[in-house]
């Protein structure tokens, strides 16, 4: 037995073939206000429109479009077809919404507009079942709204995002996948995390059809926590049901079953009845794998004293037919044929590949029991079934025995026919298999290129950050973390700036000028790697450095910042330019972070920062001015051991600042 496919619906599905895809539809928990698109006389919104062609489950979205004042969109002929065809389209009036669409002349409206009334068709087309209509009509919309303006995003997303579904559809995984990934960078710039979070689910998928499990499970992890973050704990649980399911189908059954439980003690009675009764099933399918067969009869018992009707006459029928498979297990064949019959039974005609498979259990039961001849015409039956309808995992599950039985009776010619279409099976399924290989081979080293290219990018992109801000900080921007900025109680603050410099400007040449500050500028940040400090910026002769903005060691990162204030002075002094710096420093809080922009930089605020420039300011050349506050717990044998000590100088009145007690810091 196989786990049951587990799916729900997403927009509307393209087609039902499909095992494992996701939901989306904006909730009510969503702010919308924040995603309002203005209509060409800027009077009104199409925020209507955004909600409901991004998913809304059809009976909230046409609530919604019947609470909307119809004065919002009056005046407005365009919006005011659109309404209507949204209203049609819900009510289920396909044929009348797609000629009202029809009837209005969208030419000379803004290509918004048209982007819009472009998306609605394609919904038609698609709930229609007119793929390839909704396809190019998709296309169009992508490549019209493609580069334009922020207010766009979201109908970019919709198109994008609509455009996949269409793809995946169709067996085009890699377009499929790079409109998704369209999607979802649109979703991240218009800050819908709830969107975004259901397009990883949706690249899952894409994962899954070319078989890289591991990346399929990831995303599908990322996707549901990410969905739990923001309150979706209803959808998330059903992107966990997808993480199960994958682990199940390839083997996983220990993990498959945690994954399950875990699902089923997170408000599972507030799932659709189809969904746990799927998980429940499947649970049960990993427990008989792993030989629980009493739990498994448990999850039956529990399944069957419910109300199973409400699951489905189909979903009745599986019940049975596992319960039928259980008590095979266990080799109470009587059982499990009275299984067999109240599974035929519930059935019905409601799936042919599921009768075939009771058919095919009822045999081997049949012919355990020495019922040969019955047990052959069963088999007989399935084996025509099957090949009629070309259900090929059906046919290679039963011919070895089917041919088996033929041998025993004598029926050689017939075993003989069996065991060919057996091998004409295998031989058509693994010719399929390569050329599905093939296609998932050349999709995985295009993937493979995309991901060789983007981490040259991310690592140039790195290399670039790194150079302008700590490591640790360009790390957390590379990961994607939109806002730094942290409060830290003691920072150390260094400031030096260069004596004179302006008449320098003057005197030198500008290459020579630059040179002369480069050369500089690169040994200071010699010095502040060697003793742990950050450069922060420079600005013309003006050097700021840190040490504290990622730890506690208050006194560490004081003798940190006043080592490399020492070795700069000495280097400055031993230059036979003549240059001279006054260097000021100083501890205390301070706000670090991140300035966003055109010119990302990171950056120290506060008055730890104004109070170091101070120091600096009322500095003398080749001297350091600190706070008492640097050399606080600073002991003098540390001073002595770098040829330093430190002088009183006592209290300043620095403009803008309090008054406050300074020292020295000489350098012998």
């Amino acid at each position: 037995m196989l786990p049951i496919p587990f799916s729900f619906p997403k927009f509307e599905s393209c087609h039902a073939t499909k095992q494992i895809p996701t939901f989306v539809g904006w909730g009510e928990s969503t702010t919308m206000d924040s995603a309002q698109v203005m209509l060409p006389n800027g009077s009104t919104s199409l925020d209507w429109c955004v909600r409901v062609l991004c998913g809304y489950p059809a009976e909230d979205a046409l609530a919604y479009l019947q609470r909307l004042p119809r004065d919002a969109y009056a005046n407005v002929p365009s919006v005011q077809t659109i309404v209507e065809v949204a209203r049609l389209y819900f009510q289920g009036d396909l044929h009348e919404a797609l000629r009202r669409l029809d009837a209005f002349d969208w030419s000379a409206e803004t290509a918004m507009v048209r982007a819009v009334e472009g998306i609605w068709r394609a919904r038609l087309h698609t709930r229609s079942n007119d793929f390839a209509a909704a396809r190019q009509q998709l296309e169009g919309v992508v490549a019209l709204v493609d580069g334009q303006m922020p207010e766009w995003h979201i109908i970019s997303m919709v198109a994008n995002w609509r455009l996949g579904l269409l793809l995946f559809n169709d067996g085009d995984m890699q377009r499929a996948r790079v409109q998704y990934r369209q999607a979802r960078a649109l979703a991240r710039t218009a800050g819908l995390v709830r969107e975004e979070a259901m397009l990883d689910s949706d690249i899952a998928t894409v994962y899954l059809e070319i078989h890289d499990t591991l990346r399929a499970i990831e995303l599908f992890s990322r996707s549901a926590d990410a969905l739990a973050e923001v309150g979706e704990h209803f959808v998330a649980g059903k992107i966990r049901i997808n993480i199960a399911t994958t682990l199940q189908r390839h083997g996983h059954h220990a993990e498959a079953a945690k994954a399950y439980e875990d699902v089923m003690a997170r408000s599972f009675d507030a799932y659709e009845p189809t969904v746990q009764f799927t998980c429940m099933m499947n649970l049960a399918l990993c427990y008989k794998s792993m030989e629980q067969h009493d739990r498994a009869e448990a999850l039956y018992s529990r399944l069957s004293g419910a109300d199973v009707q409400r699951y489905g006459a189909e979903a009745h029928a599986r019940l049975r037919y596992a319960m039928a498979d259980l008590r095979y297990r266990y080799g109470d064949v009587e059982s499990a044929l009275s299984e067999c019959a109240l599974a035929q039974s519930a059935l019905g005609d409601s799936s042919a590949m599921l009768f075939l498979e009771i058919e095919a259990l009822r045999s081997q039961l049949l012919w355990q029991q020495g019922h040969n001849t019955e047990a052959l015409d069963r088999m007989s039956m399935v084996f025509t079934e099957a090949q009629r309808l070309d259900h090929r995992r059906i046919l290679i599950a039963i011919t070895g025995d089917y041919a088996s039985w033929l041998a025993e009776e004598g029926r050689y010619a017939e075993a003989y026919r069996v065991m060919a279409e057996r091998s004409s099976i295998t031989e058509r399924t693994r010719a399929s298999d390569d050329q599905r290989a093939a296609t998932v081979a050349s999709m995985r080293n295009a993937i493979e290129q995309e991901r060789v290219v983007m981490k040259a990018v991310d690592d140039q992109r790195r290399a670039i950050l790194s150079n302008v801000m700590p490591s640790h900080v360009a790390d957390r921007l590379m990961a994607g973390e939109p806002t730094i900025a942290e409060q830290r109680d003691n920072v150390a603050v260094l400031f030096a700036d260069i004596v004179n410099f302006s008449r320098l400007a003057v005197e030198l040449p500008a290459k020579d000028l630059v040179l002369s500050l480069e050369a500089l500028f690169r040994s200071f940040d010699d010095v502040m790697d060697h003793h742990g400090c950050e450069k922060i910026k420079t600005i013309g002769d003006s050097y700021m450095a840190t040490a504290g903005t990622t730890e506690a060691d208050v006194a560490g990162q004081r003798r940190r910042i006043i080592a490399a204030a020492i070795d700069m002075t000495r280097l400055v002094a031993e230059r036979a330019d003549g240059l001279r710096v006054r260097i000021g420093v100083h501890v205390g809080p301070a706000v670090v972070g991140v300035m966003g922009g055109k010119r990302m930089t990171y950056d120290v605020w506060g008055d730890t920062v104004n109070i170091a420039a101070r120091m600096e300011s009322t500095s003398e050349p080749g001297r350091i001015q600190a706070s008492e506050a640097v050399v606080a717990g600073v002991d003098a044998e540390f001073l002595a051991a770098l040829g330093a000590r430190v002088t009183p100088r006592g209290i300043i009145a620095p403009k803008g600042i309090a008054p406050l007690s300074t020292v020295w810091i000489d350098v012998e």
